[in-house]
């Protein structure tokens, strides 16, 4: 009994020492393969964010100036983007989009869309009818990968004449003189469905000069902060970005983020073209 006692502790032992190394060396090595992909992921968002960057930074005109903030939620890249064009037939066309998803996913649906879109102005008649061809081209195209978008598009002409669609975006027409800023119609239809794309009217405005668009994605108005009059978050609101909508977009979020517990769960994208002085 003593021979089998001295023998089978020292055994014992040397095999939980055994499985014990192996787990840790286990362990370590799945530590760093873990480590590994996420750098090799953070790479990829990276350089995706870079690409993405490049689609949003503001390009201007000789008649109107543009800028842009853009805020994505998880890091690098967002669904929320934003095109700036001219068309063959000399108007100029914009286009903000909130789109499916958040990160990378988010990211890809967005240069998708920001690609389609400048197939779709070709030859389109108004906002509408690029909307309407927009919607198509997604709902043929693309029928599993479950993109929609809510988009505020704008055909523009030098003159300051413009028409628009708005399909669930904050849009404000702020005036050069005076800082007056109205809101403009928001129709609440899904991008993708024929019966609601039937229902879409363009609406015709006029940007004088010094005049200027607004458009926010929902990332900001939607954000919430810690309500200490209620005692619970509350929205921001869209009452609070129309309220300092005429300040640079980088202020509006530097201001609303500073309220107390700010939280952003979702893309921002803010966008300010204004027509330059006559």
């Amino acid at each position: 009994t003593a021979i089998m006692y001295y023998t089978l502790v020292p055994m014992t032992m040397a095999l939980l020492f055994v499985e014990v190394f192996y787990f840790y060396v286990s362990n370590t090595r799945a530590e760093a393969l873990l480590e590994e992909a996420n750098e090799e992921m953070r790479l990829d968002l990276m350089q995706g964010g870079h690409v993405q960057q490049g689609l949003i930074e503001a390009i201007g005109s000789p008649n109107f100036s543009l800028e842009v903030y853009s805020r994505p939620y998880k890091g690098w890249v967002g669904g929320d983007g934003y095109t700036f064009m001219r068309s063959s037939d000399g108007h100029y066309w914009l286009r903000v989009s909130d789109g499916t998803g958040h990160g990378s996913s988010g990211g890809e649906a967005e240069i998708v869309d920001h690609l389609l879109f400048s197939h779709a102005i070709v030859d389109a008649t108004d906002s509408a009818d690029a909307l309407k061809k927009l919607s198509l081209i997604l709902e043929e195209r693309f029928p599993r990968a479950n993109l929609t978008y809510a988009y505020f598009i704008a055909r523009l002409s030098a003159s300051g004449h413009l028409d628009y669609v708005n399909a669930r975006q904050l849009a404000l027409r702020i005036r050069g003189d005076d800082g007056e800023v109205t809101k403009l119609e928001s129709q609440a239809v899904i991008v993708g469905e024929p019966a609601d794309m039937e229902l879409i009217r363009p609406t015709d405005l006029y940007l004088a000069p010094g005049d200027s668009l607004f458009v926010s994605t929902d990332g900001m108005f939607e954000a919430k902060y810690w309500n200490e009059q209620a005692s619970k978050f509350s929205l921001v609101g869209k009452r609070a970005v129309c309220r300092i909508a005429n300040k640079p977009a980088n202020c509006i979020y530097e201001e609303l983020s500073s309220l107390p517990g700010f939280e952003q769960d979702d893309d921002i994208l803010m966008v300010h073209i204004r027509r330059r002085d006559a």
